[in-house]
């Protein structure tokens, strides 16, 4: 049995929606489907100011950069010189080794030393605040601090601004002295213009030492 033309009006109708419903859906599904299965997009990469910058709080880091040339600047002053240094001694020696090559040779030390600046290191035989007498050999020394080393031999007569330096001497004190070869004067050797540049004072640690202990067997002994 046919429908008739209303109803068959009314199946076109229904059939054409049911078409249409299926496509559109159908056309939705793919599009949800390509969203899902879609690459999001990458990262930017940082960039070079991004990666050299600092973490927050920290100080940012300086590149050590060449220093410039030197276009006559001044150079880095350079340490101070010793003290026997800048007094400008040309000799250094020990004052037994110079009164023996003198009592051997005085002729020789004369010809070698004349005229010339020299470091004596050696211990304190006396010391003269009047300096020598007025007569005799060293008679020319007379009025000046004057300073015997041990051998009687080697002596030194020291500058006026040299006085309190050579006064504060005691006898076997290790000292350093420098001044200029004056010659031979009879049987001693002459340093004049002296000044006392050094004082052993590990050595004279050891002297005061030894007098403490001596001081004490003394004060026990009376006990």
């Amino acid at each position: 049995m046919f429908p008739s033309a209303p109803q068959s009006v009314t199946l076109t109708l229904c059939l054409t929606l049911l078409v249409l419903g299926a496509a559109c859906g159908g056309a939705g599904g793919a599009r949800a489907d390509s969203n899902a299965t879609a690459t999001p997009p990458a990262a930017p990469a940082p960039t070079a100011a991004a990666q050299t910058s600092p973490a927050p709080g920290t100080p940012p880091q300086v590149s050590a950069s060449p220093a410039p040339a030197s276009d006559g600047a001044a150079a880095t002053p350079l340490p101070p010189r010793p003290a026997a240094a800048q007094t400008g001694a040309e000799v250094t020696i020990f004052a037994r080794k110079l009164a023996g090559a003198y009592e051997a040779d005085a002729a020789a030390v004369e010809k070698q030393y004349a005229g010339k600046t020299l470091a004596v290191t050696g211990r304190v035989e006396s010391v003269l605040p009047q300096g020598p007498p007025p007569v005799g050999a060293l008679k020319s020394f007379s009025g000046q601090p004057f300073l015997m080393f041990q051998g009687q031999v080697v002596g030194c007569a020291f500058q006026s601004e040299q006085r309190q330096a050579a006064l504060g001497l005691r006898p076997r004190q290790r000292v350093t002295v420098v001044g200029r070869y004056a010659g031979g004067h009879g049987q001693r050797l002459v340093l004049r213009d002296c000044a006392v540049t050094a004082v052993d004072a590990a050595d004279e640690a050891k002297r005061e030492e030894r007098r403490r202990e001596r001081r004490q067997r003394k004060g026990k002994g009376e006990n």
